[in-house]
């Protein structure tokens, strides 16, 4: 294999040495031509979960780099066989057609999603030349079947893409998403900035475009998106200024504006499909007014359990340190784990004290790269702060068009009064008052703050494919 003589007994009898494997099975496939990788089938004791790097770091023991399988595929039913009663390697599948994202995500318990937009766009990049899913931004490509000549494709694609030359033989001694994010970052000013995240770009129906929530962040619609199928083209929208360096925006409609001139990129006129989860959901409702005025269509305006049409006093303040644990609850939902962030801890520290400690924790979880440093808290910050404003300053306009509601259970309005009351007894919330239509009202299980998590995503995912098929069959006039 690549020049390499592999004993593939040798291999199995290593693995079957772990006392959470039962049985071992190892292949030499050539599902691609011209690309032959290891796979390694495996029988798991009861309740045993070794993570992908477990394994890899067992093998390495013994074994040299190149006898490490690609992948690893854990047979829940147990190894075929023959009617003589020996294993049928002829009968085992191909890792894609046993759900290899399913294998990587039960096996390995590390596992680091994309933590911006520029992870995002380079795990496409990397899946798609490896075709192995899902990629984690701490993977090494040569552990994930990668071999010298995919890394000169790759390599020509990051130079086509980014303007940038990496050093091939740099790439080899780190060869992760991560180490490959680090060094375009280092000339950033050259990568240029958009708010589009194409979570998944593929597909031939209408792009749905939905804007990111308080936090800035656009990662959050990862599931909704995938969930919304293969053919159903999602792009999040997200903050400018997360990098720590550019100035936010702090006003919805200033928002709006730079939203719509980004996604006239991907879609140069309308109908457009539009959408937005808690104060995405103002942002979303502008961009649709603005369409309006400029004679554009919109087909969909989904506002996602949205932030209630409800201004503050003009010198409305937000708490940072109230931000910080709004920040770190945000993340904690995005990774599902814990990082324990209160009020009453971070009051006893200092605002620089503050931000370095929720920069360690994250560090902990690897939300962020070990290298980061508390710029990253600091664009966090101040993404979360002037949305807040934003919100608080928003005085939304009449829209004209359709306005399809998503709410999660109802909040009790008898602890508040005044407007605010008004506004939580009212079904609506006070989104009829700024249509002439009718509004469209789903109800979606959980709270406002698990609506994009699973299992509540996915039935809004259901209600939405619903919508978007309605919208294929009744195309806007």
């Amino acid at each position: 294999l690549r020049g390499f003589r592999i004993e593939l007994d040798e291999i199995e009898v290593t693995l079957a040495a772990l006392p959470e494997i039962r049985e071992a099975v190892v292949l030499a496939r050539e599902d691609i031509p011209g690309d032959t990788r290891l796979v390694a089938y495996l029988v798991v004791q009861p309740s045993a979960q070794p993570s992908v790097n477990e394994l890899r770091d067992w093998l390495r023991r013994t074994l040299p780099d190149y006898m490490l399988p690609a992948a690893f595929v854990i047979m829940a039913e147990g190894l075929p066989l023959t009617p003589s009663g020996k294993v049928d390697r002829r009968a085992l599948p191909m890792p894609n057609q046993v759900g290899l994202g399913e294998v990587r995500l039960g096996l390995q318990r590390d596992f680091v999603p994309p933590r911006d937009a520029l992870d995002l766009e380079l795990v496409q990049m990397w899946e798609e030349l490896l075709d192995v899913h899902p990629i984690g931004v701490t993977d090494n490509f040569f552990h994930l079947g990668g071999n010298s000549l995919l890394a000169v494709q790759l390599m020509a694609r990051l130079r086509k893409r980014f303007g940038r030359n990496l050093a091939l033989s740099l790439f080899f001694e780190a060869a992760t998403i991560e180490y490959v994010a680090h060094t375009l970052r280092e000339q950033a000013d050259s990568l240029g900035w958009s708010p589009l995240v194409a979570l998944q770009p593929a597909g031939s129906k209408r792009p749905f475009f939905c804007v990111h929530p308080a936090s800035g962040i656009a990662l959050c619609y990862t599931d909704l998106a995938r969930h919304l199928g293969p053919d159903q083209p999602f792009y999040g929208l997200q903050a400018r200024g997360l990098d720590g360096e550019q100035v936010p925006h702090t006003r919805i409609e200033d928002m709006a504006a730079c939203y719509l001139e980004a996604i006239r990129h991907v879609q140069p006129t309308g109908p457009y499909l539009l959408g937005g989860y808690s104060m995405g959901g103002l942002v979303a409702f502008e961009m649709a007014c603005q369409l309006q005025k400029q004679d554009e269509q919109v087909a969909l305006l989904a506002l996602l359990d949205p932030s209630l049409p409800l201004s503050a006093p003009e010198d409305f303040e937000s708490d940072d340190v109230e931000l910080l644990v709004g920040i770190a609850q945000v993340i904690e939902r995005f990774l599902g784990k814990e990082l324990a962030v209160s009020c009453a801890e971070l009051r006893e520290l200092g605002s620089d004290e503050q931000l370095n400690y929720l920069l360690e924790r994250l560090k902990r979880i690897k939300f962020v790269p070990a290298t980061a440093g508390v710029s990253v808290i600091r664009g966090l910050l101040q993404v979360a702060r002037a949305n807040g404003r934003a919100t608080m300053s928003y005085v939304p306009q009449v829209y004209a068009g359709r306005t399809t509601l998503f709410r999660t259970s109802p909040v009790s309005a008898a602890e508040y009064r005044g407007e605010l009351a008004e506004l939580l007894r009212d079904p609506a919330h006070g989104w009829a008052a700024l249509s002439p239509e009718p509004i469209e009202f789903h109800t979606v299980p959980g709270e406002h703050i698990t609506l994009l998590t699973e299992p509540h995503v996915r039935v809004l995912a259901e209600h939405l494919v619903a919508c978007l098929d309605k919208l294929e069959e009744e195309p806007v006039a």
